[in-house]
């Protein structure tokens, strides 16, 4: 999806680094569905990194379903283990009152699923988090067949 994000950009300590791969497969999705999964994971990266440091972006072919995987990885404080299992519950939150609804992930999720894609996250306190969404290409009809493997190796 060309043009959702600039190459690197810095803002609060926090530098946000986008990087495609080559060879990676044109996606086919509503281009304003990726591009809000795409900032609230980045919002989120970046207010995780509240002392600074990077949050990166990665485009690149899915090598399990032959789609498109997006990566945000951020090397914040990292979830604790008891949150893990939550974060995608609509109105589940860590943070105060004022910072947020606890709706950012769970909307992520559902317009993931709704692409046929799916969503993934790997995080360990003290060593931050990486989001995985895998969108898969249009079957030959133009619809997306929504057949992907979870298990498939890290984009």
């Amino acid at each position: 999806v060309p043009g959702l994000l600039q190459p690197q950009a810095q803002r609060g300590g926090v530098t946000l680094r986008v990087e495609g791969e080559p060879g990676t497969p044109k996606l086919v999705a509503v281009r304003d569905h990726v591009h809000q999964v795409l900032t609230n994971l980045a919002l989120n990266a970046i207010q995780a990194s509240h002392a600074g440091g990077d949050v990166e972006i990665r485009v690149a072919p899915d090598p399990g379903s032959g789609g498109v995987c997006l990566e945000v990885r951020d090397y914040g404080g990292g979830i604790p283990e008891e949150h893990l299992a939550r974060i995608f519950d609509p109105f589940f939150t860590t943070k105060g009152p004022d910072h947020g609804t606890g709706l950012g992930l769970s909307v992520c999720h559902r317009l993931v699923s709704d692409h046929g894609g799916t969503i993934e996250v790997r995080s360990r306190e003290g060593e931050g988090s990486t989001f995985v969404v895998r969108l898969p290409l249009p079957a030959a009809g133009g619809e997306a067949d929504g057949s992907l493997d979870p298990s498939a190796p890290d984009c």
